[in-house]
């Protein structure tokens, strides 16, 4: 499990404790230069067995955070390891990482997507964010996927190494994986999963508009 994380307010330790309590083999956890007020946060997951935490010394994008746990998870387990990435603010339960982590088990050559529903009480910036790129994505690459801003994502080391040549540093990289996956015929597989927002989902960095 690839956990990308700047300033996260969300109990990080129990988060991943309950991962590896499923059965991960590891968790990469990447902070990203969020500073001193969360360094006990990542003193206390250093200290935990089978957690790596790997450390920008400044902000450097959600992008460029993925791509250094990917590149890690790449060269300590190889070829062989299927991977799935997962946000730091609460959105996404346990049994739906799962979840996403078996279906790219059995569809090996896919892009696995948790896709939420959007559905009853949304935050403006989360519908407003999904929607627009809903849309705009569907009329340029003509593929209509239900959510194209999840982090949730469950992908094989061949796929993940090919990600590694996107450019972007952003939230932007994840689009980008869409586009890179359609331009190299990678199915992408959604599989439905839970919404959730915590405090309306006040922690998330991403801007609805700039992002």
């Amino acid at each position: 499990a690839l956990i990308p994380a700047y300033k996260p307010v969300l109990d990080l330790p129990g988060f991943v404790q309950a991962l590896l309590e499923e059965g991960f083999s590891g968790v990469i956890v990447v902070d990203d230069g969020g500073g001193d007020p969360f360094t006990d946060t990542f003193t206390v997951l250093r200290k935990m067995e089978n957690v790596t935490v790997l450390t920008h010394a400044t902000n450097q994008g959600k992008g460029a955070a993925l791509k250094t746990g990917i590149n890690h998870i790449l060269n300590t387990y190889g070829d062989n390891a299927v991977l799935v990435t997962a946000d730091a603010d609460g959105q996404h339960l346990v049994k739906d990482i799962i979840a996403v982590l078996e279906a790219s088990e059995a569809t090996p050559k896919a892009l696995t997507l948790g896709a939420r529903e959007f559905s009853g009480n949304v935050p403006f910036r989360s519908r407003f964010g999904n929607s627009t790129t809903r849309i705009i994505f569907k009329h340029i690459h003509g593929i209509l996927l239900r959510d194209t801003q999840t982090g949730l994502r469950g992908m094989t080391a061949e796929n993940a190494r090919a990600f590694l040549n996107i450019r972007s540093q952003g939230y932007n990289f994840e689009l980008d994986m869409l586009i890179m996956a359609k331009d190299r015929q990678i199915p992408l597989l959604e599989v439905p999963i839970d919404t959730v927002y915590m405090e309306n989902n006040q922690s998330s960095h991403f801007n609805p508009l700039f992002d």
